[in-house]
């Protein structure tokens, strides 16, 4: 009973993993003009940048830090920014989003 558990765990896993790879992949096609880079590097350069929520009403901004040190990149999510705030998302059915590069630096 262990042992099929782990597996059961290990196959759930595996399909995490697998999810993110292709999800990862589209962001870096849509949004970053089809960017190569390893999942390690995405992680550290674009998903983990620090940020903040500010709230204004119904509209809530999405602060993300750039790191002026890191000009190509921190262009690539000047870019990723515009197309996505083109897109026009809302939360919560009425709330827009809207994500705001903030240069700063590190």
């Amino acid at each position: 009973m262990v042992y099929q558990n782990d597996v059961e765990l290990n196959q759930l896993l595996s399909c995490y993993k697998i999810a993110f790879a292709n999800l990862s992949a589209y962001i870096l096609q849509e949004y970053f003009s089809g960017l190569t880079m390893s999942i390690e590097k995405l992680m550290s350069k674009i998903y983990k940048r620090p940020g903040k929520l500010i709230i204004k009403g119904k509209r809530k901004e999405i602060q993300i830090y750039l790191n002026k040190k890191d000009n190509y990149i921190s262009e690539k999510i000047i870019s990723a920014c515009k197309i996505i705030n083109s897109k026009q998302i809302k939360w919560n059915k009425n709330d827009m989003i809207k994500l705001i590069p903030v240069p700063v630096e590190e």
